[in-house]
């Protein structure tokens, strides 16, 4: 019989314990189904000798089911540590300032990020439903209404640093078109504060604003009542034109291109040509 190498060896003795760690690992995990807690037994399927009918009195005691000492192995730490805590509700912040006895003002009050279920997660802290003003400090405003009212454009709203939240929304008018951003109207008023600098300024733009659309309305208006007019009485409305006749100053002559030129002193013609 050959006998065997040294890598022979090595590799069996490898083996073997692999094998040894294996079973035992098996052995540990069939160890576990004897661990059970107890069940509280319904008092309806509890039978008691009432003595002749008379209302049976029972024995109080500290525990609401009979205590055994297999209950101690169910609270096992590995067994606690695979269950989750649960979360606790964010408290409202305006009922945490009213308990601290705190002047809850429009520069304390968090500004609302997305709207969830019965909560309105905000970017400090949370103001629950009972809190929230939907008509003052805490009311939303679409993109195209923030644009118009505040006199910003997209990069304001989209692109400047910090970036605003907002909320999407199906566009209630047509469904098919795209979803509406619903942002914090206190966001915005803030953000048109930190562009033009104050109310006042804000204010003569958009007095400046409006009056630039007046005229251009205006001057659009005439425009199209003349064209009417032209339509409808174009045999009473004779159009002239003048016809430009050009007044050529001195004469010049350029030696890299070897021309000569004139031009007009009244409009800027150019005339080239070459002499023989």
């Amino acid at each position: 019989m050959d006998e065997l190498t040294d890598a022979e060896h090595l590799r069996i003795e490898q083996n073997r314990k692999r094998a040894l760690e294996l079973r035992l690992s098996q052995v540990v995990a069939n160890d576990r189904h004897d661990v059970y807690a107890s069940v509280p037994q319904s008092k309806l399927n509890t039978k008691y000798l009432s003595d002749g009918g008379f209302i049976f009195e029972e024995e109080t005691s500290n525990h609401n089911y009979p205590y055994t000492e297999k209950d101690e192995e169910f609270s096992d730490p590995e067994l606690n540590a695979t269950v989750k805590p649960k979360k606790r509700k964010p408290k409202c912040i305006k009922q945490s300032n009213a308990e601290s006895n705190l002047l809850i003002t429009e520069s304390n009050v968090p500004i609302p990020l997305i709207k969830k279920n019965q909560l309105v997660i905000y970017a400090i802290n949370y103001v629950c439903d009972k809190c929230r003003d939907p008509k003052n400090i805490h009311a939303l405003i679409t993109k195209s209404s923030a644009k118009e009212r505040y006199l910003l454009n997209d990069v304001d709203l989209d692109i400047r640093e910090p970036k605003l939240n907002y909320l999407l929304k199906r566009n209630p008018h047509n469904s098919s078109w795209g979803d509406m951003r619903l942002y914090l109207e206190a966001q915005i008023a803030e953000r048109a504060l930190e562009i033009w600098g104050s109310e006042d300024a804000l204010e003569k733009e958009r007095e400046k604003r409006l009056k630039r659309n007046e005229e251009s309305k205006l001057k659009n208006y005439s425009k199209k009542v003349k064209e009417l007019k032209l339509q409808t009485r174009s045999s009473l409305y004779t159009r002239v034109h003048k016809s430009h006749e050009h007044v050529f100053g001195p004469e010049k002559y350029d030696s890299k291109s070897d021309i000569y030129y004139k031009c007009c002193i009244e409009c800027d013609y150019k005339s080239t040509y070459e002499k023989l």
